[in-house]
């Protein structure tokens, strides 16, 4: 130990309070000082009844509290410190959340269902001429006419929404890769 101290006897109310103010100065969570607080508690709470006590003195916080030891409490805990909605706020979420369910669930539901189905159709399709000649069908007149094209968000970069295209033109990915390389499209990047 350090400080001269090297006997759980040298540890009396004085050194356990330093303790104590180090736990909570020295940048440990709440929770893990309070941990070490109440470990301390207990030794001495067993020393107490041991046959040969060390003669550890009883920890100031035991009689005291321990918050003056221990770090100040966040919001990062188990208990929530945001201020409670209005209720002017909570009734226009109240009416759009039940609008939600009422009204466009089923609009919802349908979009993810075929959503999963163009996935499914993207995933699995073969490299077949038929396919090939969909996507043409499909980006060529986009390409032609400078139009925006399918594309969707990828860690932060733009690319072509590679599923959706497969999926409504039944296209593999290797022949939709080969036309986004053959066409210089700049929103493309592989997976």
């Amino acid at each position: 130990m350090t400080g001269g101290i090297n006997t759980l006897a040298h540890c009396d109310r004085g050194v356990l309070h330093e303790y104590g103010q180090h736990c909570r100065d020295k940048g440990i969570g709440r929770s893990r000082a309070q941990s070490n607080l109440s470990s301390l508690t207990r030794l001495w709470a067993f020393d107490q009844l041991s046959a040969r006590p060390s003669g550890i003195g009883r920890p100031p916080w035991d009689e005291l509290g321990a918050d003056d030891y221990l770090p100040a409490a966040t919001s990062t805990g188990g208990e929530n410190a945001t201020e409670p909605l209005a209720e002017a706020t909570m009734g226009p979420l109240l009416i759009w959340a039940m609008r939600m369910i009422d009204d466009l669930a089923d609009d919802i539901l349908a979009a993810w269902a075929e959503a999963q189905r163009l996935i499914q159709i993207a995933g699995t399709a073969p490299g077949t001429p038929a396919g090939e000649a969909a996507l043409r069908a499909f980006l060529d007149p986009l390409i032609v006419a400078k139009a925006p094209l399918p594309a969707r968000l990828h860690r932060g970069k733009m690319m072509l929404a590679r599923n959706y295209i497969g999926g409504i033109t039944g296209a593999s990915a290797r022949q939709i890769h080969r036309v986004a390389e053959r066409e210089g499209l700049a929103l493309w990047r592989p997976r």
